[in-house]
């Protein structure tokens, strides 16, 4: 164990010692063998696909709020950039805009109301108990009772929360 130790202080003082000579012969070598290492990555991609989604999947959701306020201030900081991102890719995609867009529509067509019947803390998203009221939930049960159908979804949303523990009339 101590071997083992004292090799990573010496290849960390090492390291330090020749930094620029290691990273220049680095990007040498990668120049040289591009093609080499690529197709090394997409074979060891191709052969770990499973296992790296599943450590993708996990960090992200380990990571989620980090992620979300880190775009926030990039987004602030970077306005322009990101609105002619986002106009690029509409020009690109104008049949995904069309779908957006009506779904949006018809996302006001609904005419839901907005009481709250709670007040919204972090993590917890509005549900519609009903079209007027809203009940502030988590947002891991909400997105575990999704349903096309708006009474059926309301049900599962119902009756995951009582399984846990929650009560509330929907009279």
């Amino acid at each position: 164990m101590t071997d083992v130790a004292s090799k990573r202080e010496y290849d960390k003082i090492y390291y330090h010692l020749h930094k620029e000579r290691i990273n220049e012969y680095n990007k040498k070598y990668y120049k040289e063998h591009k093609e080499q290492i690529n197709k090394q990555h997409k074979r060891y991609y191709q052969e770990h696909k499973k296992a790296i989604k599943k450590y993708t999947k996990k960090w992200y959701e380990k990571n989620r709020d980090r992620l979300i306020i880190q775009s926030i201030k990039y987004n602030k900081k970077h306005r322009d950039s990101c609105s002619k991102s986002i106009k690029k890719w509409q020009s690109k995609n104008p049949e995904k805009v069309r779908l957006y867009n009506r779904k949006t529509k018809n996302k006001r067509k609904r005419e839901l109301g907005y009481i709250e019947l709670n007040e919204k803390t972090y993590g917890t998203v509005g549900h519609h108990i009903d079209n007027n009221h809203v009940l502030y939930i988590p947002e891991e049960i909400h997105r575990q009772c999704n349903h096309p159908d708006r009474e059926t979804h309301r049900k599962l949303v119902l009756e995951k929360l009582q399984s846990h523990g929650c009560k509330y009339n929907v009279s």
